[in-house]
């Protein structure tokens, strides 16, 4: 295997991550450059000036939010004042590894300009996302062009990609399955000590992803276990939250539900270690990496098994829910303080398997996939 230079163009990145594409972004750039790549890596930045950086190997450049280089409204990162900035590279990469739609014109200049291979990771079919605003819909044209422009696309799960070929039937023959990665933990994880009646929902605050039902649930938990109190980490519209806000009061579970807004994944992870139960009840996942991170840290988990959840959440990892309502997850959480027994089986069988889903692993398969090789047998 040779070593290659690979630009990574994303609008999440360390420590400015939203959700789990900058997770997956930030992760797979780093354990590539453990396997001795070198990486640029191109995205946005809050601060009003580029921030240029370079250390061990992997160089990050940020680019201003809304200025000659982004644009807010059209969420595109523009190609020409960054090829501009980049004009005296020394090095163009062989790989153009994009995981926003915000950088689908730049990936494609940049191709132009250095004949590189472009690998999209397709975190999620906009015309998923059950969205109806007219840039959802632009949004969705520009995926569909871009996903006919790249030479690789990469599906987190096999449900992603079996609806990407749905949707894209011309695209079937360069669609790979590579699925998402956590950091290992060791095995001791499953001896910390937790507070059972502490429950984490961690998340985008939507419909689909069933924090209304969540909600809902605290107020029968309630009446098992006093102490019962829900941490919501996330953000979603105003509208949405104050209809949650007004569901706590309404249900009289306001001194139990603590909203916490949007957290560093260090922070994340801190509550999922401390939490006696992690809620993963979303109606439609591409992946669901909330829940592969809560295995790997030896919490409970009670989730569905939408979308991509199916490839690693079953009754052996998680007490399962087949839809997420206020009744199955009261049900599950209680069934996951009543039978310690059962639980605890449950959590070593949750972070053995979450031990097979490692960045080094993932790093390895994409290493394939940008040589042109079968991910399933990866590099070591």
């Amino acid at each position: 295997m040779g070593f290659m230079h690979i630009a990574v163009l994303t609008n999440e990145f360390e420590p400015a991550i939203i959700g789990g594409l900058g997770i997956v972004a930030t992760n797979l750039a780093e354990a590539l450059r453990a396997r001795g790549h070198t990486l640029l890596v191109i995205t946005t930045g809050s601060s009003p000036k580029i921030s240029d950086q370079e250390h061990a190997g992997m160089r990050v450049i940020r680019f201003p939010h809304g200025s000659e280089y982004h644009s807010r409204m059209h969420q595109r990162l523009y190609a020409e004042p960054i090829l501009h900035y980049l004009r005296y590279l020394s090095d163009w990469p062989d790989i153009i590894h994009v995981h926003s739609l915000q950088a689908d014109r730049l990936a494609i200049a940049m191709r132009d300009k250095c004949s590189a291979r472009i690998v999209y990771t397709c975190h999620s079919l906009v015309s998923n996302e059950g969205l109806h605003k007219s840039s959802f819909r632009h949004m969705e044209i520009r995926q569909r062009h871009f996903m006919e422009q790249a030479d690789m696309i990469v599906a987190p799960s096999n449900w992603l990609a079996m609806v990407l070929m749905a949707h894209r039937p011309a695209t079937r023959d360069k669609i790979h399955v590579i699925p998402n990665g956590v950091k290992p933990h060791s095995i001791s994880v499953l001896d910390r000590p937790r507070r059972p009646a502490q429950l984490l929902f961690a998340g985008r605050l939507i419909r689909q992803k069933g924090v209304a039902e969540t909600i809902a649930a605290v107020a029968d938990l309630k009446n098992i276990d006093r102490n019962v109190h829900l941490d919501i980490i996330g953000n979603g519209s105003m509208k949405y939250m104050r209809e949650l806000k007004s569901q706590t009061n309404r249900l009289k579970v306001s001194g139990r539900v603590r909203f916490l807004g949007q957290c560093t994944h260090h922070t994340v992870l801190q509550h999922m270690r401390d939490a006696g139960v992690v809620i993963m009840p979303s109606r439609n996942e591409s992946f669901g990496l909330v829940a592969l991170e809560a295995m790997a840290v030896g919490t409970p988990l009670v989730s569905t098994q939408a979308g991509g959840l199916r490839d690693f959440v079953d009754s052996d990892t998680a007490v399962v829910i087949a839809s997420p309502t206020r009744e199955t997850i009261s049900r599950a959480v209680a069934e996951v303080w009543a039978n310690s027994g059962r639980t605890r089986k449950r959590q070593r069988s949750a972070f053995e398997r979450a031990l097979r889903y490692t960045w080094k692993v993932t790093a390895s398969q994409y290493e394939a996939v940008m040589e042109g090789a079968d991910p399933s047998t990866p590099t070591q």
